[in-house]
């Protein structure tokens, strides 16, 4: 099964920044729709990352209908939404954007504005594999441009990670998205 290669550590975000009863609301609304409680968990922890890597990104996160999904249900919980962002390392309410809308509200696209667009979605994938290692191949399908870029550049997953770790060790500065001392201890305890 591919949930194998995943290790214990992949899913330290969870107890770390959500509530037994906000998990257990995710894991539920989940369940409701047919999603197997494994698949389930795999989303909240690709939209814990994601959310975690937007504090210091820029332009619409590339991610699957997946993630926008559990950020929907993360986010209709408002009182315990708020309090999830503010557990978060830059302590701050994040807010959810359509791409519709943000396509609209910017106008027409520009050959300099797409250029920028990729530039800020390869720096979500530098960010990823900074904070949180190397892409895995149970996760491919809730980051739907990197399996793109892969087909598109013809490169195996390995050489996908391989490029993310060049390009993210050759940035001067290391930004960490680990939380403060103050928000180390689990919700679950």
């Amino acid at each position: 099964m591919i949930f194998d290669s995943l290790n214990e550590s992949d899913f330290q975000l969870i107890p770390r920044y959500l509530s037994k009863p906000y998990y257990f609301y995710l894991l539920e609304k989940l369940k409701q729709s047919g999603v197997l409680t494994e698949e389930a968990n795999l989303r909240i922890n690709e939209c814990l990352k994601m959310l975690l890597v937007i504090l210091n990104s820029k332009g619409t996160a590339p991610i699957s209908k997946a993630i926008d999904d559990v950020w929907h249900l993360m986010i209709l919980e408002t009182r315990e939404y708020e309090k999830f962002c503010l557990s978060l390392p830059e302590a701050r309410f994040i807010h959810h954007r359509s791409v519709v809308f943000e396509r609209i509200e910017k106008g027409p696209a520009t050959k300099e504005s797409f250029s920028n667009s990729l530039k800020e979605k390869l720096s979500w994938f530098v960010s990823y594999y900074k904070n949180f290692g190397a892409f895995k191949e149970a996760v491919l399908d809730f980051w739907p441009l990197t399996k793109e870029i892969m087909k598109d550049k013809k490169l195996t997953l390995d050489e996908f990670n391989a490029l993310l770790k060049s390009a993210a060790f050759d940035h001067s500065v290391r930004r960490t998205l680990a939380p403060k001392e103050d928000n180390l201890s689990s919700s679950f305890s």
